[in-house]
């Protein structure tokens, strides 16, 4: 699954020109003009950006030594999500692709240290017009207790949906109180539970969250709030998780994307949660 530029690149584009230029600057100012965006691009600017933050250490005053030391393993994760991204961009649509990369994603699982943390592009697209992009951050949590007749304990997953897109004024839970002057935010990030990896690996539940990015009239926001993440955390719906996700001290009242730039937005919305779950910026 290798990713990186095409030989047929003739320049490198612009920074205007990037996808993650305009989630930054312009959403702000324009609303619902510019597409959702792929998220493997956008892994590639943070993947940059965090190295130029490296490079600048005790330089920075935002960024002590402790916060610095993290930044190695949240590049590592976002090349992963890249490399992966960047196959699924290119070649999803075919079903040998596709259980490539559902082996690919349940491997890269089992390789998790406790405490080691993947982020998994995903999201939907309706092929009418309307798309999303947001991201599952999937940390390995430890083991669940042994079952009766079960040999070894399975794994857990602590996994939180990040989404600033699409959907969240609608199923997420919103403050103005948390908000200078009446402004709305709302919990991009929802914690979903813990996870065990049968369940999180189950080819039927990743090739069918995977593949909500191919456009098809099927593949709408109700799909992932009401059916897939309902099944992934053994519930009628999602009511309890987005209940307690305000109780989340990681995930703070947020500012959704207002132009469609949800594949920068979420992926650097899980960045900033992952950074808080490590205490960077939390006092």
């Amino acid at each position: 699954m290798g990713g990186g530029q095409s030989s047929n690149d003739k320049r490198t584009p612009k920074s205007w020109e990037i996808g993650a230029w305009a989630g930054l600057f312009v959403d702000p100012y324009a609303d619902g003009v510019m597409g959702a965006g792929e998220l493997a691009g956008c892994a590639g600017t943070l993947d940059d950006l965090l190295s130029r933050i490296s490079k600048r250490k005790g330089s920075l005053s935002l960024w002590d030594d402790a916060s610095m030391a993290y930044l190695p393993e949240l590049q590592a994760a976002l090349q992963v999500t890249g490399r992966f991204g960047n196959f699924a961009v290119k070649k999803l649509q075919d079903a040998d692709a596709l259980l490539q990369l559902i082996q690919a994603w349940a491997e890269h699982f089992g390789e998790l240290q406790i405490g080691g943390y993947a982020l998994v592009p995903c999201g939907w697209k309706d092929g009418l017009g309307k798309e999303n992009a947001c991201v599952l951050v999937v940390e390995h949590s430890g083991s669940a207790h042994e079952a009766a007749g079960d040999a070894l304990p399975n794994a857990l997953f602590r996994v939180t949906m990040v989404n600033a897109g699409e959907g969240v004024d609608i199923y997420h839970p919103g403050s103005v109180e948390a908000a200078p002057e009446a402004k709305v935010r709302r919990k991009i990030a929802v914690y979903l539970g813990q996870i065990e990896i049968s369940r999180l690996t189950d080819p039927a539940f990743l090739s069918m969250l995977l593949s909500q990015r191919v456009a098809h009239e099927s593949h709408k926001l109700e799909m992932t709030y009401e059916a897939l993440f309902p099944w992934l955390i053994d519930k009628p719906t999602m009511v309890d998780a987005l209940a307690k996700c305000c109780e989340d001290e990681a995930a703070d009242w947020r500012t959704p994307a207002r132009s469609k730039t949800s594949g920068w937005r979420s992926l650097m919305e899980a960045c900033r949660y992952v950074l808080r779950r490590k205490g960077v910026g939390r006092k």
